[in-house]
């Protein structure tokens, strides 16, 4: 009688964690909100077809186009980056992504390797809410998952809630624009918004960027050394804040962010853009209606950014222009429902 009562009660636990996992994966099935069509993107786009690929946290996911990079100068790339992208996990995400694609250069921005996310709640909820669930199984996942525990020292009720997302449904942002394509370019309110104003950049932000708490020394070492292991070129690209690029231009804090490392990066003689210096503020031309706030540009800002980034790629690795190839006829397609949905969505006329 003990043993049958057992046997039931295990096999209620098992039924019950079954119907938990099968409600959670339709919970996130149907959640709509950016990433999710980005996680789309990445695992639906034709293989071998990518020249460029972008690695990132939120300043690069808004500071390139893929769509200004192909209506200007035929790259076809990825933009694989997304808030709070912890430093850990990019030589995770470019094996991912070199599962099926072989691009010619790979872009890592390097916001994700000069502060530390580590105490930020909302990095850690945003990853294993939106993010971790629609990476395939694999073990590149675990491994994922073991350097993510080690560095954010995943409480319970995280983890719990990234397995099964149903127990943090309060938690999950169900009314985010995604369009109905896949998602090769930001597609946000703000984005499409020309902020005129510099009230934003305040001595608050001025401060931060003086105080953060840098990234382990390891995990830095590790990502440049795997680089040098690809067959592929790296190239490690800052992406220009509003912080950096209105009066009094460039701060204290930005140089001190930002200049010590790519002085490290120059005497190991890796490739790189430092776009956070008045020289290359100058030559992009940039003033505060490209930014929607002191660290993100916004489409017309991206504009900018990204034909500047695209014109060195195509003198220094040699990237074709595809726009009248057949064989990519999709991004024409793609880039014009793309258009035609910000005027849709935001009634904002952009061009491309």
């Amino acid at each position: 009688m003990k043993l049958k009562i057992v046997i039931n009660y295990i096999l209620f636990i098992i039924i019950t964690l079954v119907i938990a996992l099968l409600v959670s994966k339709l919970i996130y099935k149907n959640t709509h909100y950016y990433e999710a069509g980005l996680l789309k993107t990445i695992y639906n786009i034709e293989p071998n077809t990518i020249d460029v690929l972008v690695v990132g946290p939120s300043t690069s996911e808004t500071g390139w186009n893929s769509f200004v990079a192909w209506s200007e100068y035929g790259i076809t790339s990825l933009n694989y980056s997304f808030s709070f992208l912890p430093a850990p996990i990019i030589k995770n995400l470019i094996i991912e992504v070199l599962k099926t694609q072989k691009p010619k250069v790979i872009l890592i921005n390097v916001d994700s390797l000069l502060f530390d996310n580590l105490g930020n709640d909302k990095s850690q909820k945003f990853f294993f809410y939106h993010i971790f669930p629609k990476i395939p199984f694999s073990l590149n996942k675990l491994s994922m998952l073991q350097r993510l525990t080690k560095y954010y020292s995943l409480n319970p009720k995280t983890f719990i809630y990234s397995v099964f997302p149903i127990t943090a449904i309060r938690s999950i942002a169900l009314n985010d624009m995604e369009t109905s394509s896949l998602s090769l370019a930001y597609f946000r309110t703000a984005y499409f918004k020309q902020n005129n104003s510099l009230s934003f950049i305040h001595s608050k932000k001025i401060k931060l960027y003086e105080t953060e708490k840098s990234v382990p020394q390891e995990y830095i070492k590790e990502l440049i050394d795997f680089c040098s292991t690809l067959d592929i070129p790296t190239m490690f690209i800052s992406v220009p804040a509003a912080i950096a690029f209105t009066k009094p231009y460039i701060t204290v804090g930005v140089k001190n962010r930002y200049n010590p490392f790519f002085s490290y990066l120059n005497s190991r003689r890796i490739n790189f853009i430092h776009a956070n210096q008045y020289r290359t503020v100058r030559d992009l031309k940039l003033k505060g209606g490209d930014s929607f706030d002191e660290d993100h540009l916004n489409f017309w800002g991206s504009q900018k950014f990204t034909s500047y980034v695209s014109d060195i790629l195509v003198k220094n690795f040699n990237l074709k222009d595809k726009r009248n190839n057949p064989k990519y006829a999709f991004w024409n397609d793609a880039a014009e429902a793309y258009v035609k949905d910000v005027k849709e969505t935001f009634d904002v006329d952009i061009s491309l």
